[in-house]
């Protein structure tokens, strides 16, 4: 029986891909936990990664240092490379369902849930919490973990310096210095910079037929944060963090195209601490985010047809027909001259408002800690978008011929309102309420057992999107309707220490996702079309875990089974233009493209048309292998393996076509993957690190239920030297992928339409502490 509550897990070591000789295991407490939780005695599978496992590893940014993690897929091209509306973390299997903190406030994307790396630079951090498997006690998004992302406390009056650089021009920089004004009040201030010129994405065989005037993805970022730290008294303390991050990605390299993000934030947190036992934990958060974004594109054209000369200046009569896809690619449409020319901009603003309260109680000597907690979250946010006819006919202009083959502005393009395909306004609001309630119990000297309980409930609300076009030819859409969901999610977990070296750790769990604003609100039209659906309900996962620990002297080994359920999985379907669809269309499409069949061809739905659903689950199990050889007192050897079966079991009875078929391994999901990491002190003050990460097979997208674009197994290897010149200044060498191998593990329609991860990279850089 699915249902069936089922034992689980384990906590293991500490196993991460560096020395821990500076980490104590057993005095860390897991803030993820939200109780008084140390890491050994977690009743789920969690890492820790500390500050000096950072500074050892060669991952120049936060999520591609996650990816040595086992049980997490993180694309392997960089966030500054990738779009950042398609930004997650697939965990066990399943994607969009693992929670990113930082100091226990979300990092997401408050519109489309995705996760917001820019905000969080490396040099800032103190250590990393990774709790896999379901997590009760932070409610949504947190289905299938948390990862929790801790910042540096000042202690002294330090100051750090730290500077690389790196190959494609890339360059990172970053200044932090406290002041101790007194035992009670302590500042931070915080800054970093980093820039890179980027790499070309897209495989080089298809640049010139499928992206004329594609260049690199580049970005640069930058962070400031003022952190306030205050201790008034014995029984309080807390924090105020003031903080403005800023991106501008160019993915792709078009000369029209940008993600251009600015958001300021705050945070604060009170503890008040009413004796040894009792304590009441306050938090609360804003977020405001400006995204204005911009997406280009080029095409191959004839470059003129005649020419005039008049006082010096030539005049060129030129003619473009852009066309894309398997047409731009035949060699008849290739030529000397490009065109580039913007396909949409779009400009959004959200906003994120929450507060917690925890209260925290240690009761007597067999019901070792309590907590009670309430949450609550605001999310809203607003899209003004203009999609873009492709350009095409003929023109004059008063260009150089030196010019005629590179990009051609805005205005040479034509691109008036007459051109605009179609203006899109999408809006809506979402408010989260939580009350939970957590406990754990020692039955036994050896045997303790814990348990949670969340109520979360939700409203989503004025809530519209709109598409018309600037003829006023057409109007569809308009405002949905306020909708209210809730959710009902225990836990239960239980550990028995056999002795000092093993134990067993078991634990179930029911969790949810609700659907994002993007889900519910976000329909726009182009070339095709895709529709929002305001009637979908939550995803609920149940998920079962069994595991064990043994630790000896020199030794560490753990293991996790785990199986995880998740019904009304968010899954998007797609009905080609023609296509007749035998289900029963979720209203939000019958309103918009009307009903009747599907993809049919007419102004306000052109071309295919994508919507979501909730008719799909997926089961999910598989292995967590990982363990750590001490093999002298200056080298140590980790490894981990995964094994993970993640599918379908059930779809949309419909004439649309699904991105995963029924029983077939979900897509960039591999069957396998394992990684071995080698740390070793050669001699003293140089201390040496090298990683190397295998992934199995996997298929990037199925057609007509038969994979169609697969990534054959392939092995990434790392390497980091870092050495202490003196006790303030280290310096150090980083390399990615050693061995320059060519691959992608994001999901790919097309050979052509593949993303490569990151290529052979090397940099050097120093940490100067004063």
């Amino acid at each position: 029986m699915r249902k069936l509550l089922l034992a689980t897990l384990l906590t293991t070591s500490s196993f991460v891909f560096a020395d821990d000789q500076q980490l104590n295991v057993d005095q860390v407490v897991v803030s993820a936990s939200r109780s008084n939780a140390t890491l050994e005695s977690m009743p789920q599978h969690t890492t820790i990664i500390s500050q000096e496992q950072i500074l050892n590893s060669a991952a120049q940014t936060v999520d591609q240092l996650l990816r040595n993690i086992p049980g997490l897929l993180i694309p392997g091209a960089p966030f500054f490379t990738a779009d950042p509306t398609g930004q997650s973390i697939t965990t066990r299997g399943i994607k969009s369902t693992t929670l990113v903190l930082v100091d226990g406030i979300p990092a997401l994307d408050p519109f489309y849930e995705t996760v917001q790396w820019y905000k969080i630079p490396l040099a800032n951090i103190e250590r990393i919490e990774i709790v896999r498997g379901g997590t009760t006690v932070w409610g949504n998004m947190a289905a299938s973990g948390v990862i929790n992302i801790i910042t540096k406390i000042p202690s002294d009056s330090e100051g750090v310096v730290t500077a690389s650089a790196g190959s494609r021009a890339t360059y990172d920089g970053s200044a932090s210095k406290n002041f101790v004004f007194s035992d009670a009040l302590k500042l931070n201030i915080y800054a970093e910079g980093f820039t890179s010129n980027g790499y070309q994405t897209a495989p080089a065989q298809y640049l010139s037929t499928y992206y004329p005037g594609r260049g690199t993805s580049s970005a640069n970022t930058q962070n400031v944060r003022f952190s306030l730290f205050f201790n008034p008294s014995a029984d309080l303390k807390g924090f105020l963090k003031l903080g403005f991050d800023a991106t501008n990605q160019d993915v792709g390299g078009y000369q029209y195209g940008n993600n251009d993000q600015r958001s300021p934030d705050i945070q604060a947190q009170f503890v008040k601490q009413f004796d040894k036992e009792d304590k009441l934990n306050f938090s609360l958060w804003s977020q405001w985010v400006n995204f204005n974004k911009q997406n280009g594109e080029g095409c191959h054209t004839t470059p003129y047809t005649s020419s005039t000369t008049s006082h010096g200046v030539t005049t060129y009569s030129y003619s473009y027909s852009c066309s894309s896809g398997a047409t731009a690619a035949q060699p008849t449409n290739i030529n000397s001259s490009v065109f580039q020319y913007a396909t949409q901009t779009d400009n959004m603003h959200y906003k994120e408002n929450g507060t917690s309260i925890v209260f925290s109680k240690d009761l007597n000597a067999s019901l070792e800690n309590f907590q009670l907690g309430f949450d609550y979250r605001r999310l809203a946010a607003n899209e003004q978008l203009q999609l873009f006819n492709q350009p095409s006919g003929s023109s004059t202009s008063s260009i150089s011929q030196t010019t005629l083959s590179n990009s051609l502005s805005a205005a040479e393009l034509g691109l008036t309102p007459s051109n605009i395909k179609a203006y899109v306004n999408n809006s809506g609001e979402q408010d989260f309420y939580a009350i939970f309630a957590q406990t754990k119990y020692d039955l036994t000297q050896a045997l303790q057992v814990s348990a949670g309980l969340r109520y979360d409930y939700y409203q989503n609300q004025n809530g519209s999107s709109t598409v018309y076009s600037p003829q006023g030819a057409y109007q569809s859409g308009g405002s949905a309707p306020d909708t209210s969901k809730a959710a009902f999610n225990p836990s239960l977990a239980a550990r028995y220490d056999f002795n000092d070296s093993f134990d067993l750790r078991t634990s179930v769990y029911q969790t949810f996702r609700a659907p994002g604003l993007n889900n519910l609100y976000r329909s726009y039209t182009g070339s095709s079309t895709s529709v929002a659906n305001p009637d979908l309900t939550p995803e609920k996962l149940i998920g079962r875990e069994i595991g064990a620990d043994y630790k000896g002297q020199n030794l560490t080994l753990g293991a996790t089974l785990f199986a995880d359920t998740v019904d009304n999985y968010i899954g998007t379907y797609t009905a080609s233009t023609g296509t007749q669809v035998n289900g029963i269309l979720p209203s939000a499409v019958a309103n918009f493209c009307g009903s009747g069949t599907l993809g049919y061809n007419t102004t306000t739905c052109p071309g295919s048309v994508s919507f979501y659903t909730n008719d799909q689950n997926i089961f999910s199990h598989g292995l967590e292998l990982e363990g750590k050889y001490r093999l002298s007192a200056n080298a140590s050897i980790n490894g981990y393996y995964t094994y993970t079966d993640a599918h379908y079991t059930a779809v949309w009875a419909s004439g649309a076509t699904s991105s995963n078929p029924v029983g077939k391994q979900l897509t960039i999901v591999p069957h396998n993957v394992a990684g071995l990491d080698l740390n070793w002190e050669a001699i003293p003050k140089l201390s040496l690190d090298f990683n190397i990460r295998y992934n199995g097979s996997m298929v990037l997208a199925y057609a007509s239920g038969v994979p169609s674009v697969t990534e054959g197994g392939y092995t990434v290897a790392n390497f980091n030297a870092k050495y202490q010149v003196n006790k303030n200044t280290d310096c150090f060498l980083a390399v990615n992928n050693l061995f320059d191998k060519k691959y992608t593990d994001s999901t790919a329609s097309y050979l052509y339409s593949e993303s490569l991860a990151l290529p052979l990279s090397a940099t050097v850089g120093f940490r100067m502490r004063f």
